[in-house]
């Protein structure tokens, strides 16, 4: 994407699919204990930075992206790993998308990562780190823009 010389918007329609199965897709790795985590984090970004780029010339790039966010996020059925690449990405695009697109659902949203992190897990689950994190990152993005974090 930092490449001048390479013009990729031909084939935005051919990369945005494989980049937002990235961010918010089930299953992104063939064993249980691999790195997703960081696929979701650095495509989210390649996702802002290609809504930066190429946003001024498909105007509904970003609205269509964020979108695709927040439905994973209403979405109660979708696995928790999507619903963590779904706060990443919409923490990408910046404060204000996170109050407009994020906060009128965080009652009903915290109360549904709190049933996942109280219910008893499987054997072995990690499922309790990604619930955790998934609960921070929600509480720090909830903050007003400019505000400290609380100690």
């Amino acid at each position: 994407l930092s490449n001048l010389s390479l013009n990729l918007e031909a084939y935005l329609q051919q990369i945005l699919p494989a980049v937002t199965t990235c961010v918010v897709g089930r299953k992104l790795c063939a064993a249980r204990g691999d790195d997703h985590w960081s696929l979701r984090a650095i495509a989210a970004g390649v996702m802002h930075t290609i809504a930066a780029q190429y946003g001024d010339r498909f105007t509904d790039l970003q609205p269509r992206l964020t979108k695709t966010y927040r439905d994973a996020l209403e979405d109660r059925k979708r696995a928790l790993t999507t619903h963590f690449g779904a706060l990443l990405g919409l923490r990408e695009f910046g404060p204000h998308a996170v109050h407009k697109l994020l906060l009128p659902m965080m009652p009903a949203y915290l109360q549904l990562v709190h049933g996942v992190m109280s219910a008893p897990l499987p054997d072995a689950a990690p499922a309790a780190a990604p619930a955790a994190a998934a609960s921070d990152i929600v509480r720090e993005m909830a903050q007003e823009p400019g505000d400290a974090a609380p100690a």
